[in-house]
């Protein structure tokens, strides 16, 4: 069975946990970079970009997420993102 949970706000996890938004927002970056680590190591020859479209696909987000979901890295790893989807976006 799956059970929905409604997305919440950082002021919200901050408030239920008992720390700042700032740690909040901290912890989900470097979540989302351990995440992407771990997403590089399924195909060597997937760039920055592809790399972030298959987490986008594993996590099932939306097109109209997709700039949210891109905020949540951090700003090293979306400018390479940005970088890579610039060079190489006559392939997509």
């Amino acid at each position: 069975m799956i059970i929905f949970i409604p997305p919440k706000t950082g002021e919200e996890i901050a408030k239920e946990i008992g720390i700042t938004r700032q740690a909040v927002s901290q912890h989900l970056k470097r979540a989302v970079k351990k995440f992407y680590i771990e997403t590089e190591k399924i195909d060597s020859t997937w760039g920055p970009f592809d790399i972030a479209v298959n987490m986008s696909i594993m996590l099932n987000i939306g097109e109209n997420d997709l700039k949210k979901f891109l905020s949540l890295f951090p700003s090293t790893l979306k400018k390479k993102i940005e970088d890579d989807a610039r060079l190489n976006s006559k392939n997509y």
